[in-house]
This record gives structure tokens, sequence and C-alpha cells, in this order.
């Protein structure tokens, strides 16, 4: 059916009355064409749209279309990981956040906890971020820390959607065992070990692990004698009673100095 600008006016709905959310714009008729930009949408909403001639109180023509938001959430980073993430003293994380669903004319995010004077262990002032953003914190004392961003709709105390991260900040150190133990453990003559070790709070990109003795047949580890900051290995099979070191090196560490820990595995007689 062919409308009439002379005679046909169209009524949409919800018009929102008194709060401005959900719906059309006021006033609440519209030409028989057009478009426009709705007002915000917090919840499931179906727009519907009436046609009318004259003075009748009977549609001649009627249509609507719903709109379900996407859910409301913000997710926060630490170096790129959920966390918890363990970092040496003085470091600062790389804090980057994404988020759904939330709206630029009434919505508003916050973080903490902010540095305080001296000015280090958490978020750089000001507290309001936008929706998705990446910084550096401020250097870390040792301890945890926890970031925190939460958002806000208008007036509203309570968050609509927030989100942790947790950033243990440790003295770098590594730990090896075999078969599971700190030693010292007794072996017969030809064994092998498992040997495991976990490095903290080092830096990939500056730091690096080595073991020793490494042998080309026996009793040491495998060459070659660079290794990850977490692993576990088979020995070479082992004819003497030897001592298994790992030493971690790097720029994340004071001048001169490095990490280590070793297990002594005894050959029974």
């Amino acid at each position: 059916m062919s409308l009439d600008p002379a005679t046909d006016l169209c009524v949409p709905s919800p018009v929102p009355f008194p709060s401005k959310v959900n719906g059309w714009k006021i006033p609440s008729t519209r030409s028989i064409s057009g478009s426009e930009q709705s007002l915000p949408i917090t919840s499931a909403t179906a727009f519907s749209i009436a046609c009318y001639r004259g003075t009748s109180a009977t549609p001649i023509v009627q249509d609507r279309v719903s709109v379900v938001p996407l859910p409301v959430s913000i997710d926060l980073k630490a170096n790129g990981s959920n966390g918890p993430i363990s970092v040496p003293p003085e470091s600062r994380v790389a804090l980057s956040w994404t988020s759904n669903g939330l709206i630029a004319q009434t919505d508003a995010c916050v973080v903490d906890p902010l540095g305080v004077a001296p000015r280090r262990n958490g978020w750089t002032a000001p507290s309001i971020r936008s929706y998705a953003g990446s910084e550096q914190s401020l250097p870390l004392d040792r301890g945890s820390r926890t970031f925190h961003i939460a958002c806000y709709r208008g007036s509203d105390s309570t968050p609509i959607a927030e989100d942790s991260v947790t950033v243990n900040v440790f003295p770098p150190s590594v730990d090896l065992k075999a078969n599971g133990s700190d030693g010292p453990i007794s072996v017969p003559a030809n064994s092998t070990v498992t040997l495991s070790w976990v490095a903290t709070s080092l830096n990939s990109t500056t730091d690096a692990c080595f073991v020793s003795p490494t042998a080309l047949r026996q009793n040491g580890w495998k060459l070659p004698s660079l290794r990850g900051f977490s692993g576990s290995e088979t020995s070479l099979p082992l004819t003497t009673s030897t001592s298994f070191t790992i030493v971690c090196y790097g720029g994340s560490l004071p001048a001169g100095t490095n990490v280590h820990d070793s297990v002594t595995v005894n050959i029974t007689p």
C-alpha cells in the first residue's frame, strides 16, 4: 500500500518517557519515511512503527524489528595474560583491556589501585579509562598487586562490568629437582633420573638459563646447555655421583649476579 504524506502519519513505539533509554526519541510522530539514531539500548527492545490514515484508529501498515544488545563485559590482561603472572621487582607490566556492549553516551570505566606517592605499584593517574586501551604500569615493588577496572552506567554505584589481574612481584629464582625431589637422592649405577625445573620472575627477552655439567655420553644433562624457564627431561645414564646445576643470567638481574639451584644424585654402592 502506498502512503500519502498529505493524509498519513506514522507513530513509533516504544517512545521512552520519562527515562531516555531503550526507544525512539521524542516526539512520537514520524513522517512516512526517514532514518534516525535510537536512544542508547540497555536491554532487549522491540521497535515498531504503525501508520494511520486520517483519523482512523486502525493502522493501514505496520512493522517491527527486535534489537538485543551484546552482553556487557571487559577483559583486563597483564603482559598479555589473564594472570596471575610473576615479575621481578622494579618491573613495569603491560596492561591492556577490551570491552563489549558498553555505551559511549552513558558508560564510564575507572581503574584502581592508582599509584600514590611515591608513584609506583599501580595505574597512572587519572583513573578514567576508555573502553579499550593499553599502557605501562608504574614500577612495581615486591609483593602482589591486583589491577582492577570497572565500568559503570550513568549514576549507578554498581559496576555493569569489571575484571582484575594479579601480578606477583618476586625476586627471580629457579628451582631444580631430580625425580621430584630437592635431593640429595640415591639411585643405582647406570640409572637415569628425571630433571625438572621452574624459573620465576625472569624476562624472556633479556634472560636465559644454562645447565651443567653437560656431557656427551654420561653423568650429566644432554646437550645443548641452553634451557627454557621451565621443563623436564631425562638425564644421561649415571655412573658416578653427580651434582646437577641450572644457572640463569640476564638483564633483569643486577649486574654480575645470577640465580641458580642444584640437586645431588648419589650412586648407591
